[in-house]
């Protein structure tokens, strides 16, 4: 693996930070293009995570980016292998 774990574990919880923040508004009848504006992405963005947003649940969700919050403290704090922990994170999912 090339990238740090810690960065690519970043892109992973910005996307289902996305994708939660896409899918509350998208409830409350927010069309993308104000979604986009709300909370401050390219509409592009905003499209693509609506397309994945239908597959999940919002307490999934939530569930994922609690995990990425755990995954997170494990890299910063734990002796393991950071490889390792990130690997096993993304099986979890």
């Amino acid at each position: 693996m090339k990238e740090e774990p810690i960065k690519l574990l970043a892109l992973i919880t910005s996307n289902y930070r996305l994708f939660y923040q896409c899918k509350i508004l998208s409830q409350k009848g927010y069309s993308g293009q104000q979604i986009a504006k709300t909370i401050g992405v390219h509409p592009y963005r905003v499209k693509l995570a609506l397309g994945q947003v239908r597959h999940y649940q919002l307490d999934e969700l939530l569930n994922i980016i609690d995990a990425c919050a755990e995954t997170d403290y494990k890299l910063k704090s734990s002796y393991m292998d950071k490889q390792l922990i990130l690997e096993l994170f993304i099986l979890s999912l």
